[in-house]
C-alpha cells in the first residue's frame, strides 16, 4: 500500500511534457502581446493627453498676455480720458476768462465810443468826414485828433458809423451835444441829400441799430 501511495506523489510532481510547456509559453506571448497593445495604448493615449496639456497651457498663457494686453490699455485709455477731462476743463475756465475779457473789452469800447445814424453812406467821403461835420452842426470843437478810429455799420435803411474817441472827454463833448438834433435832419448836414431823416448821435453799441 506504501508502494501505491508512493508511485501517485511521483506522478503528481512529474514535471510537464514539451507540448504542456508550449501551451504555456504561447499563452505568456500572448499575455505578453496584449500587455505590450495596451500599454502602446496607454503611451499614444499619454502623449496625447501631453499635447492637450500643452496647447491648453499656450491658449492659458496667451489669454493671460492679451488680459495683461487689455489692462495696459485700459490704464493708458483711462489716464488719457482723465487728462482729456483736465484739458477740457482747463480750456473751459480760458474760455470763460476770455469771454471775461470780451465783456470788459466791449464794455470800454462802449465807454469811448459813440454810433451816429441817419446818415447815407453816399453823403461822404469818409466816415471821419461826417463825424466832424455833425460836430461841426452841433458847435463842438473837434479835430482828427479827436478821433481814434470811425468805421461804417450795416444797417437796415440809412447806415450808422461807429466812431472811437482817444480819451472820454472827446467823446462826452459830442454826446452832451446831441440834444441839439432833435430838429436837425441829415439835410440840414448834407443839403444835397434825397431824405430829410432824422440823426441821432448814441452810446457806442457793437451790433447794429434800427433806425
Amino acid at each position: 500500500m506504501a508502494s501505491k501511495e508512493n508511485d501517485r506523489v511521483e506522478e503528481e510532481t512529474e514535471e510537464p511534457s514539451r507540448l504542456e510547456l508550449k501551451e504555456m509559453l504561447v499563452g505568456i506571448k500572448i499575455d505578453v502581446s496584449n500587455i505590450l497593445r495596451e500599454n502602446a495604448k496607454l503611451i499614444k493615449e499619454l502623449v496625447e493627453l501631453r499635447s492637450l496639456i500643452k496647447e491648453q497651457k499656450d491658449e492659458i498663457d496667451a489669454m493671460k498676455v492679451s488680459i495683461k494686453k487689455s489692462k495696459d490699455q485700459n490704464l493708458a485709455l483711462e489716464k488719457e480720458l482723465v487728462a482729456g477731462r483736465k484739458k477740457t476743463d482747463d480750456q473751459q475756465g480760458e474760455i470763460a476768462e476770455l469771454y471775461c475779457l470780451q465783456d470788459n473789452l466791449e464794455q470800454y469800447t462802449r465807454k469811448q465810443s459813440l454810433e451816429i445814424c441817419g446818415i447815407p453812406d453816399n453823403l461822404y467821403s469818409s466816415t471821419e468826414e461826417a463825424v466832424l461835420k455833425i460836430a461841426e452842426v452841433l458847435e463842438v470843437p473837434m479835430s482828427p485828433e479827436d478821433i481814434h478810429i470811425s468805421h461804417k455799420i450795416k444797417n437796415k435803411g440809412a447806415g450808422s458809423i461807429l466812431v472811437k474817441f482817444p480819451n472820454h472827454k472827446a467823446k462826452s463833448r459830442l454826446y452832451k451835444a446831441r440834444t441839439k438834433l432833435k430838429n436837425i435832419r441829415v439835410t440840414d448836414v448834407y443839403p444835397t441829400a434825397s431824405t430829410a431823416t432824422r440823426v441821432m448821435v448814441g452810446q457806442g453799441r457793437i451790433l447794429p441799430t434800427k433806425t
